[in-house]
């Protein structure tokens, strides 16, 4: 494996973008597709041609497979359980926007990323 490892989660219409780009990054080693939807997640992953593992939990794919990154793509309401996996598993989070469905949960996040010694960033 070389470059930065990352798992995208969440199979909707915003990892139609990422995933193609993430694949294909030298710089990046995209080393899951996290979806509780294994199925959609497959197709996505057969759609764009790409070579890597769907998972349905974030844990367990985090243990396994060690990334640097998780990228959250998933709804935010789901904003707080990806960030909490992740960051207890010592990883950075990228989250689309918006980050959270209230300035109030996006402080929270903010500060659990805080918390626990690393980086949230919101594309």
């Amino acid at each position: 494996m070389s470059g930065a490892g990352i798992v995208l989660v969440g199979a909707g219409d915003a990892c139609r973008l990422w995933l193609p780009v993430a694949s294909r990054l030298p710089d990046v080693d995209l080393r899951a597709l996290v979806d509780i939807d294994t199925a959609r997640a497959e197709r996505l992953v057969r759609e764009h041609g790409v070579d890597v593992p769907v998972r349905a939990g974030l844990a367990a794919a985090v243990a396994e497979l060690e990334p640097r990154v998780v990228v959250d793509l998933t709804p935010p309401a789901a904003r707080r359980t990806v960030a909490e996996a992740a960051f207890a598993a010592g990883c950075d989070v990228i989250a689309e926007k918006p980050l959270a469905e209230s300035v109030a949960r996006a402080r929270e996040l903010v500060d659990l990323a805080r918390r626990s010694g690393r980086r949230l960033v919101v594309m």
